[in-house]
C-alpha cells in the first residue's frame, strides 16, 4: 500500500468478526428498545456512525436523552439489565459518573451508550446522526462544546521540566540492569513527543485521546516514532532508542518553542545531547 510504513495489514478469519450487516442488526434493536422506553426522548449516533462508519471495524457510540433529568439515574440502573437481555454479550463496564455502559458482543463488538439529560447534550463534532427524536427538541439542544482553554506555554514549560528527569532516569535504568523500567521512562519521552508533533501540525495526538490522529502525522515523523521503539531490551539497544526519541522530542519542542514564543529548548537540548553522548 503506498505510503504504508508497517506493511501488510493482518490477515483475518472475517467469519468470526463482525461485519456492516452484524452492526447495523445491532444497532436497529437497541435503537427500537430505546424508543419503546417512554422515559427516553431520543437517541442520537455519534463517533464514526454519525459519518457511515469508516470500515468493519468502527464500533456503535450512542448518546441517549433523557426526557425528565430527574430519572436519569433511574433510567441508567434500568438499563443495565435491559441491554443485557437484549444484547448477545460477552463482558461490559459501567462507568456510573458519565453514566456510560461498554459491550462487547459476540463476533468481538463494541458498542459504548451513554445516557444523559437535555443540559448535557454536548455536540462534539457537527455531524452528529439524531436515530429518533420523540420530542423534536434534540436539534435545538445539541450546541457545540466549547472546549476549556489550555496554558499551552505553561504545559510546554512543565514538559521541558520533566523532560530531563526522564532522559536521566532512563540511562541509570539501563545501567542498573532495569529494562523495563527504562522501557516506561523511553515510552514516556515518546507520547509526550508525539504530542508535540501534533501540536505543532494542529492533530489531535494526545494519550488522553488515544493518538486518534497520530497516523495523519507525516511519514518522516511516523518513522522517527518507529525509529524510538528499543527492538530489544540490551542495553545497547535501549541506548539507541533513547537517542531516536531524545532526538525526535527537542526536535519537536524547538518547533513548539517557536510557535509559542519561548526560549525553553536550545539550552536544555544540547545540554541532554550532551549529557547522552557520554554513554556507548
Amino acid at each position: 500500500m503506498r505510503g504504508e510504513v508497517f506493511g501488510v495489514p493482518l490477515s483475518v478469519d472475517k467469519t468470526r468478526l463482525y461485519d456492516a450487516k452484524y452492526r447495523r442488526r445491532i444497532l436497529d434493536s437497541v435503537t427500537e428498545a430505546l424508543k419503546g422506553d417512554e422515559r427516553i426522548a431520543g437517541a442520537v449516533l455519534v463517533g464514526s456512525g454519525s459519518k457511515g462508519f469508516r470500515d468493519r471495524y468502527s464500533d456503535v457510540d450512542l448518546a441517549v436523552l433523557i426526557g425528565n433529568e430527574a430519572q436519569l439515574e433511574e433510567i441508567y440502573a434500568d438499563w443495565w439489565g435491559k441491554l443485557h437481555k437484549l444484547l448477545p454479550v460477552i463482558d461490559a463496564f459501567k462507568e456510573p459518573s458519565s453514566h456510560l455502559y461498554g459491550f462487547l458482543l459476540d463476533r468481538y463488538m463494541e458498542i459504548d451508550i451513554g445516557f444523559q439529560g437535555e443540559t448535557n447534550l454536548f455536540e462534539r463534532k457537527p455531524n452528529w446522526r439524531i436515530l429518533f427524536d420523540n420530542r423534536g427538541v434534540i436539534p435545538n439542544l445539541m450546541k457545540p462544546r466549547e472546549k476549556s482553554a489550555v496554558d499551552q506555554a505553561a504545559a510546554h514549560d512543565k514538559r521541558m521540566q520533566d523532560s530531563w528527569y526522564y532522559i536521566i532516569h532512563a540511562v541509570s535504568s539501563i545501567q542498573r540492569r532495569q529494562p523495563l523500567r527504562a522501557t516506561f521512562f523511553i515510552g514516556f519521552l515518546r507520547d509526550e513527543a508525539i504530542l508535540m508533533a501534533g501540536l505543532n501540525r494542529e492533530l489531535n495526538t494526545t494519550l488522553r485521546n488515544y493518538f486518534t490522529e497520530t497516523d495523519k502525522l507525516p511519514e518522516e515523523v511516523k518513522k522517527r516514532i518507529i525509529n524510538s521503539f528499543p527492538a530489544s531490551v540490551e542495553p545497547a539497544e535501549q541506548l539507541r532508542a533513547l537517542r531516536a526519541v531524545v532526538e525526535f522530542y527537542y526536535d519537536e519542542a524547538e518547533k513548539l518553542d517557536n510557535k509559542l514564543g519561548m526560549e525553553r529548548v536550545l539550552r536544555l537540548g544540547a545540554a541532554m545531547r550532551d549529557y547522552l553522548s557520554a554513554f556507548c
